[in-house]
């Protein structure tokens, strides 16, 4: 249990960027102690998206819960959330003496860039576990591609919906949903 506490804090000291950002760090690190597929957990952050509350504190309820009951369930989300917690007290209580300072801004110019990486790992993470098939990865690369035509026709029309028609990510959300459990 403890492991699963540490586990958890670590991730919430290291995830910049939101929930998608920690997603592929999550999985790395819960992959070796809950046996669940990079596709299993894909269909599982979809379903945490789709729930209340931020996507990184549901994983880590949801993750602690299938480790370790109750009590796993509540050391992994106490661990998710303590640094942002202590870090937001810090920085409240500090950057009204520093809010104009160069190394202020510097800093913050610093981790923008670090959080666009880690967010863009996370889109890596589900094109390899929802575009591509993950049933038949290639495993040379003379082995073709498999792509899920299910999945770029949602992803297609999700685009289309929010940057082309500017409908509200959250009914995007729930066509995505609704789309992916009639396709697949």
């Amino acid at each position: 249990m403890f492991e699963l506490f540490l586990k958890f804090l670590k991730l919430g000291f290291i995830s910049f960027g939101g929930g998608y950002a920690v997603i592929p760090l999550l999985y790395d690190e819960i992959s070796n102690i809950w046996d669940v597929s990079k596709t299993e957990f894909a269909n599982l952050v979809g379903i945490f998206e789709l729930t209340p509350g931020s996507l990184s504190v549901n994983a880590a309820g949801y993750v602690g819960y299938q480790v370790g009951g109750i009590p796993g369930a509540i050391l992994s989300t106490l661990g998710i959330i303590l640094p942002s917690f202590i870090l937001m007290l810090i920085i409240s209580t500090v950057m009204k003496r520093f809010e104009e300072s160069e190394i202020t801004a510097s800093i913050i110019c610093g981790v923008r860039p670090a959080a666009m990486g880690i967010t863009c790992s996370s889109l890596l993470f589900f094109i390899g576990t929802s575009i591509i098939d993950a049933a038949h990865m290639p495993q040379t690369l003379s082995d073709p591609l498999v792509v899920s035509i299910p999945a770029i026709i949602i992803t297609t029309l999700s685009y289309i919906g929010v940057a082309k028609k500017n409908i509200n990510p959250i009914w995007i959300t729930l066509g995505a949903g609704v789309l992916g459990m009639i396709m697949f």
